[in-house]
């Protein structure tokens, strides 16, 4: 049989000590792990149903989602609606019901043969769920939900570009050596946590500024590994990825961030943010509600007020980056209100109202 190879995204999951638990224990857990998983793809508008079935690992699952799915919407709504998933789990379960999860996410080229599923990219996925530092992020971040973890190439192409609802700075690299698997890099996030703090050891070698060098060399290398993305520019009609400074009336390339201008950046509007203000009131007085009509506990309106607090906070900012700040706290308030359409619809008109949508 001839193995045909296709790209998918791929998504593994695994529950933290599983293995402690007893049998009927471990049943539920998987149970609920697969309607926690549902739900979190339903409500974040991931179509998990456009690839193959979910795959069982045991004390876990793995997810083949084409490449059609947008990666940025599995690495940042995604995975925003899973935690909120697993804290409203945690909300009623026991200590010996808890719910805390490991995951990866990478992508590649995986085929299927008579016995299932195959593919060195798979392999990689599986192994960096696996990973001790994983593990150790998760068991030193008391009240997590659930650690992330993406493999370098996967960090590159999203997490780097720094897409509304993704903050590459909360991604912390780790040395990812695994079998077959020598001196490679993932990135680690526990969301709603600090970055976590890796032991130096840890640190991977191809990863500019994680180890030697000295001086200005080495700080410039730190400078370029950390840096955000630049912002973008509007009235840009581009030529395609371009590397250096570029600037109307002349091209000048130097090794360096791009600034391609062709054309003014948009005046600020002052009558544009009065009106965001606006809206910004109307949603916190409809958290106010929602809470008085208890359809959201106290817990979850806490969290909301505070991402209400941080959009309110940039709502007057024209610059790109805190711009996307904004959106990215919409986009966590949204996370929090699923299923409650009086604010839910709101909240999303206004984020596609930013993104231009």
């Amino acid at each position: 049989m001839t193995v045909k190879y296709e790209y998918y995204t791929i998504l593994v999951v695994d529950i933290e000590g599983f293995g402690r638990r007893r049998n009927p224990v471990q049943s539920w857990l998987r149970e609920r792990l697969r309607r926690i998983l549902e739900a979190a793809f339903e409500t974040s508008g991931v179509d998990h149903r456009a690839g193959p079935p979910p795959v069982d690992r045991g004390d876990g699952v793995f997810w083949l989602l084409p490449g059609t799915v947008p990666k940025e919407d599995v690495t940042g709504l995604f995975v925003d609606q899973l935690r909120q998933q697993l804290r409203a789990h945690a909300r009623t379960s026991s200590a010996e019901g808890a719910l805390r999860l490991r995951l990866s996410l990478h992508g590649g080229e995986v085929g299927a043969d008579e016995q299932g599923w195959v593919g060195a990219d798979l392999n990689t996925a599986c192994r960096i769920v696996d990973h001790q530092p994983l593990r150790d992020a998760l068991a030193a971040s008391e009240g997590a939900e659930l650690v992330v973890a993406v493999s370098d190439e996967w960090h590159r192409k999203v997490i780097s570009h720094d897409h509304p609802g993704i903050d590459a700075t909360e991604y912390r690299p780790v040395r990812f050596d695994a079998k077959e698997i020598q001196n490679e890099t993932i990135w680690i996030r526990v969301p709603g946590h600090p970055a976590p703090v890796l032991a130096p050891e840890r640190a991977p070698d191809n990863v500019p500024g994680a180890h030697g060098g000295s001086g200005a060399a080495r700080d410039d290398r730190r400078a370029a590994a950390t840096a955000p993305p630049s912002p973008f520019i509007q009235h840009n009609s581009g030529i395609g990825q371009l590397y250096g400074d570029i600037h109307d009336g002349g091209i000048g390339v130097a090794q360096g961030t791009v600034h391609q201008t062709f054309g003014a950046p948009a005046a600020p509007d002052g009558a544009g943010n009065a009106e965001l203000r606006r809206e910004l009131d109307e949603l916190r007085g409809l958290l106010k509600d929602a809470l008085a009509r208890r359809d959201i506990d106290a817990g979850t309106y806490q969290d909301a007020s505070r991402e209400l607090d941080t959009a309110e906070e940039y709502a007057d900012a024209e610059d790109e980056e805190s711009r996307g700040v904004l959106v990215r706290a919409l986009v966590k308030l949204g996370a929090l209100v699923t299923g409650i359409g009086a604010i839910a619809e709101p909240v999303r008109n206004l984020i596609n109202t930013l993104r231009g949508a």
